[in-house]
């Protein structure tokens, strides 16, 4: 059996580690600006504008959890 201790900051990191994505996507910005692409900087930012809604409460989630199973009274 996994321990829950374990397994709440293991889901939390995993939440955390899904900032590749905007760093990725921040690294294409930057390439759209350096090139002066005007379309790619509008997709590119309603990209990461799009993404960081889900990004935020998925992680506040799995912030949530880990605190309750960690701070958890016995």
């Amino acid at each position: 059996m996994i321990d829950p201790n374990w397994q709440a900051l293991n889901d939390l990191e995993e939440a955390f580690s899904q900032n590749v994505t905007i760093d990725f996507l921040l690294n294409q910005l930057q390439e759209a600006v350096d090139a002066d692409d005007r379309q790619q900087i509008i997709d590119i930012t309603a990209a990461l504008t799009a993404f960081q809604v889900p990004y935020i409460k998925n992680w506040e989630k799995r912030f949530a959890h880990a605190w309750k199973v960690i701070m958890k009274k016995d």
